[in-house]
């Protein structure tokens, strides 16, 4: 069985949250980068989860900058205000994405994050780290 990789977008208390399953089922899911602009949270992450340097990185836009992806899952956890744009992007270079709810600030920024999606064929999942409902697009 493949171990499902991934890069965290925002490691404040959700984006831990979300990468501490990895020490639930570390056969199968892995954090390999992190973006994160505080350094603390930044270091945190490296520092749990064994990220080599190359793949720490102070913003999101570090990483849709980079010449290939660095992993198979980018998990947003940044503030409600800035989750379109990271979440096109990475859909964009083929992430799939697990995105904080709420999915985005408007109905417009929604529909552009669903085309993106669509678009890319990638799985996409919008959910709340305190709940178990989950909504997912696929094709």
């Amino acid at each position: 069985m493949q171990i499902v990789t991934a890069v965290i977008i925002g490691a404040g208390r959700r984006g831990q949250a979300y990468a501490s399953y990895a020490t639930v089922v570390p056969k199968k899911f892995k954090i390999v980068g992190v973006a994160e602009p505080f350094k603390v949270f930044r270091d945190q992450m490296i520092a749990e989860y064994g990220i080599k340097e190359e793949n720490a990185f102070e913003t999101w836009e570090h990483v849709v900058n980079l010449e290939k992806r660095i992993a198979d899952v980018a998990i947003i956890c940044t503030q409600d205000r800035m989750h379109k744009d990271p979440a096109i992007k990475l859909a964009n270079q083929g992430y799939h994405i697990l995105l904080e709810k709420p999915m985005a600030v408007s109905y417009k920024d929604c529909c552009e994050i669903v085309e993106a999606v669509r678009m890319n064929d990638v799985i996409f999942g919008v959910c709340h780290i305190r709940s178990r409902i989950t909504l997912s697009i696929r094709r």
